[in-house]
């Protein structure tokens, strides 16, 4: 049996799971990019582990071996990849690839692919008041409406920190060389707590030649294909979702935003819920 020293249980959009380390130096590291998510007693759907071996470490899913023999950064964020992809694997919710923000309750989500500087917009939204509710994933009951929020940390490079106005000094604990996990405190926000409801899909670009800020509302059936195109587990009961999406998308409203500073595209984004 493999010796655990460290090991914390999270429910992470209605999903529990376990997270054990037999290194005390994920402790730290976990407390930082696991400090927002929920606590669980429930017994875990899964278990991830970092198990050392020889000059380096493997990560685990329950007892199948999951990465080959990695440095010690390696391994966490390797198990940090598995921690999102077991969530979103169990989750019973529609969950949308999204970075995701609330006001007064009301949910603005926004889709895209991962490098596209949605995360930067997010903290740069937290920043500015906005309640923090995910930067990954847009998780909600499409009969209600209802989001529940996943605060993983936001992970974003140097030059994002300095432009969101993150102290240097509190990225001084960091499992990447590159990108660093900043919290919404860290922001000088707050994660937004229940009930929430999603109100809004904005799609964001980012385009420097751009003169201005530049928002243009959606026809439900282009916010239909951003939904599905965004979705994880889409190859899952295609014309159910398709459906499902068709409904969501009457209830909301879709916009497409071209920027060329985040400065501006939070200007923009502070008059859609209104």
């Amino acid at each position: 049996m493999t010796r655990r020293t460290v090991e914390r249980t999270f429910e992470i959009v209605g999903v529990p799971i376990r997270v054990a380390a037999d290194d005390d130096a994920v402790e730290p590291l976990l407390d930082r990019v696991c400090g927002d998510l929920d606590p669980s007693a429930d017994d875990p759907v899964v278990t991830i582990s970092i198990r050392s071996e020889g000059e380096g470490y493997r990560v685990w899913v329950d007892e199948t071996v999951r990465s080959d023999l990695l440095a010690f950064d390696q391994s966490f964020m390797k198990a940090m990849s598995l921690l999102h992809e077991q969530t979103m694997e169990h989750c019973a919710l529609w969950a949308v690839h999204a970075g995701v923000v609330s006001r007064g309750g009301s949910v603005l989500a926004m889709p895209g692919k991962s490098g596209t500087g949605k995360s930067t917009l997010v903290a740069a939204c937290v920043a500015a008041g906005w309640g923090y509710v995910s930067d990954e994933a847009l998780a909600f009951d499409d009969d209600t409406m209802e989001v529940v929020a996943y605060p993983k940390p936001i992970w974003i490079d140097r030059r994002a920190t300095r432009l969101v106005g993150v102290p240097q000094e509190s990225l001084a604990v960091t499992p990447s060389r590159y990108k660093y996990p900043v919290t919404p405190a860290d922001l000088g926000g707050v994660v937004a707590r229940g009930p929430l409801h999603l109100r809004a899909v904005v799609v964001p670009e980012r385009t420097p030649d751009t003169a201005g800020p530049d928002l243009v509302p959606m026809r439900r059936a282009e916010l239909v294909t951003v939904l599905l195109r965004h979705t994880f587990k889409r190859t899952r009961e295609p014309e159910t979702k398709f459906e499902r999406a068709v409904a969501v998308a009457r209830r909301i409203d879709g916009y497409r935003l071209s920027f060329s500073t985040t400065k501006d595209a939070v200007e923009i984004l502070d008059g859609v819920l209104s």
